[in-house]
């Protein structure tokens, strides 16, 4: 059981990571990272910061309902 929930954090983590870097290549590529950020930094980072964060709580949330509904 510990094993599989160090799993669903993992799987967590590189999701989120992923989803950060696509979101980041995306706005890099069409220019629109300059216009939304102004070249500031601390906005960036805190964008940044907390879509990480509320999609490691939902993607948590999400493999928490998967697995009730399958233990079912």
């Amino acid at each position: 059981m510990k094993k599989a929930r160090i799993k669903q954090i993992a799987n967590s983590l590189m999701f989120s990571i992923g989803v950060c870097g696509i979101d980041y290549l995306i706005k890099n590529g069409n220019g629109s990272l300059v216009k939304q950020f102004a070249n500031n930094r601390e906005k960036m980072t805190i964008y940044y910061s907390l879509l990480f964060i509320i999609l490691f709580i939902i993607c948590n949330v999400v493999y928490e309902k998967i697995r009730k509904y399958n233990s079912r």
